[in-house]
């Protein structure tokens, strides 16, 4: 990157130069910033004479380029000559982003997309289950991003496309390719297993929370090149040694830092020691900021000083609305300071209280939302594609009549096991039809699981079923297929005329439940027997 103008190069190294250049190395890719004056243009084609005459190794001219920032015509064509270095511009990618000095437009951040969309032409959708592409999207489409979202705050419109093209593969396409009805809204599948959902990454927090490590270094890492970089640009050159005080404006990377700013204030609290290094109104050093317990009043005066000052002139410093819990954080301030000493922070969501990007995006996603009991279904010793269906049926979100009625699909329809005219909904299917009932006494007959369930909404009697009782994990397993081999039978007769009468549709349950957790115990390291006597 070059800057100012330059008039004449020439090849002769000055005694002047002390500095002339700044490098980052990664790899084996180096970035090279420089000023354009000629003793340092001189300093530079020298160094790199030296490097190659020593090492034996050249500059590849045909990969290398030079950006200039504000020079002439005549100036860029002298450098061509001397370097012999291709001509860029911005916007240009390093290491797989995109470099420019301005915020990135739509075609910055289309190769994102595009890698995305080439993930998914390689996968076929319609050949996966519903589980298998909840595992691809978990593990795969969700991670792409990553790398993007921990140097930039990406655009709501490039969150939204990424987010339609994981919701398109989730729930999968018809033969001629239509979008197959969404089961469950996209904000309750991206909450946490814990809270109801599918553990799915919100792209908007986990971006925040991503960014938020590189506020966090500029608070503890001060003899990093990040912070030397970023307190030469935007320090205040106040007493007061707080980022919190640092100028607002900047590029477009410095304005996403500091909009995220309130939110790592909230996250942390401050060890007071010298008070030289804490804002008085911005910091968190008494259990909330002074600057959040007056939000659109008036700051003081001297909302600029350091914690050491302000708490000498508190009282006549905030004459503002409040004031009880005004007076409840003055009195968490310490009475007696330690100069020399740094002042310490810590993150109020990590146990160790460090910065962690995991539990703050747990913090970010569960802020607020009530937690839904259904951890019992990922504990399950039972497949995955079963566990997702267990996840449907509890939140009455199976496509049965009643849900394609809703939808305008279908009219309503009676049952397909007992071919009833009573209304085919999820509560009716697996826990009142007399076809259900049948099965669920067999099961009860030769495994003790529970035969009579209360029939109050499909949510309860689905949590009764499994919780109510005290049953070992093979009952469980039972049970789980057994709800879903009823689906299964369900389908089979709505849409291809075939039928299994209940002692067959036992045989088959019974089977999958024992291929399946003699697997489990196998891939667990358990040893069992299986013996043949001869007549």
């Amino acid at each position: 990157m070059l800057q100012a103008t330059a008039l004449t190069l020439d090849t002769t190294l000055s005694r002047k130069v002390i500095s002339p250049f700044f490098l980052l190395q990664y790899a084996d890719d180096t970035l090279v910033f420089s000023s354009a004056e000629g003793h340092t243009l001189r300093a530079l084609y020298l160094t790199l004479q030296l490097f190659q005459n020593v090492s034996g190794l050249t500059v590849n001219a045909a990969k290398s380029s030079f950006v200039p920032c504000n020079l002439s015509f005549e100036a860029c064509n002298l450098l061509m000559q001397l370097f012999h270095f291709q001509h860029a511009d911005f916007p240009l990618q390093y290491l797989g982003l995109p470099l420019t000095v301005t915020r990135p437009t739509r075609d910055c951040f289309q190769p994102l997309l595009d890698i995305i969309e080439k993930k998914l032409a390689g996968w076929k959708g319609r050949l996966l289950s519903r589980s298998g592409r909840l595992v691809l999207v978990s593990s795969v489409l969700s991670s792409i991003p990553s790398y993007a979202m921990s140097s930039f705050l990406l655009p709501t419109w490039l969150v939204d496309a990424i987010d339609k093209v994981r919701k398109r593969f989730l729930w999968g396409t018809n033969t001629s390719g239509r979008q197959k009805i969404h089961l469950i809204t996209w904000n309750r599948i991206c909450l946490p297993k814990s809270h109801g959902g599918l553990g799915l990454l919100d792209f908007k927090l986990h971006n925040r929370a991503l960014l938020l490590r590189w506020v966090w270094k500029l608070y503890t890492c001060r003899q990093s090149l990040w912070f030397a970089l970023a307190s030469n640009l935007f320090s205040a050159r106040r007493g007061c040694k707080s980022p919190a005080l640092w100028v607002s404006g900047g590029s477009f990377f410095w304005r996403d830092l500091r909009s995220l700013f309130p939110l790592f204030q909230l996250s942390t609290r401050v060890t007071v020691q010298s008070g030289v290094d804490t804002s008085f109104w911005y910091d968190n050093w008494g259990g909330k900021p002074l600057s959040f317990l007056f939000k659109g009043v008036e700051r003081p005066p001297k909302s600029g000083m350091c914690l050491k000052d302000g708490l000498q002139d508190a009282l006549v410093l905030l004459p503002l609305p409040r004031q009880l819990e005004t007076h409840s954080i003055l009195a968490m301030a310490p009475t007696v300071l330690s100069p020399g000493r740094i002042d310490a922070l810590r993150w109020r969501w990590s146990p160790d209280g460090r910065f962690s990007v995991a539990t703050t995006y747990k913090c970010l996603s569960t802020a607020g939302k009530l937690g839904s009991p259904l951890n019992w279904i990922w504990s399950l010793k039972a497949p995955p594609s079963l566990k997702l269906f267990l996840y449907l049926l509890s939140n009455d979100r199976l496509l049965t009549r009643q849900q394609l009625s809703k939808r305008g699909i279908m009219s309503q329809g009676g049952c397909a096991l007992c071919d009833s005219d009573l209304l085919e909904d999820s509560l009716h299917l697996f826990f009142e039809c007399p076809f259900s009932a049948q099965l669920r006494l067999r099961l009860h007959t030769l495994y003790n699981t529970p035969a009579v369930v209360p029939s109050h909404s499909t949510k309860e009697a689905v949590l009764f079923f499994f919780k109510g009782n005290n049953l070992n994990d093979f009952q469980l397993t039972l049970l789980a297929t057994s709800l879903y081999a009823l689906w299964l039978e369900r389908n089979n007769r709505t849409f291809r005329s075939s039928t299994r009468a209940v002692p067959t549709l036992l045989e088959w349950i019974m089977a999958e439940a024992r291929s399946y957790f003699f697997f489990l115990l196998i891939r667990t390291g358990a040893v069992f027997f299986y013996f043949t006597f001869l007549s």
